[in-house]
């Protein structure tokens, strides 16, 4: 029986005029500036969950000292 060959995945071509020449240190750096920016959406979105957090545990502390001043 013949072996079947696995099948090549069609490249979409990209037209000429759409075409961009990039050189490999300009490419790395892209990757490097995208991976900065990643970083430090990462620590704003941390920061971000501990402000919430924190604003939350005061939202309540406020709530208990409100109830505690309305019983006497």
């Amino acid at each position: 029986m013949p072996t079947k060959r696995p099948s090549l995945r069609k490249r979409r071509t990209v037209k000429p005029e759409l075409r961009v020449d990039v050189t490999r240190i300009e490419y790395q750096r892209l990757c490097d500036s995208v991976n900065r920016n990643a970083e430090a959406i990462k620590r704003l979105e941390l920061a971000d969950q501990i402000q919430f957090r924190r604003t939350a545990e005061i939202q309540q502390e406020l709530e208990v000292f409100k109830k505690g001043r309305r019983s006497h």
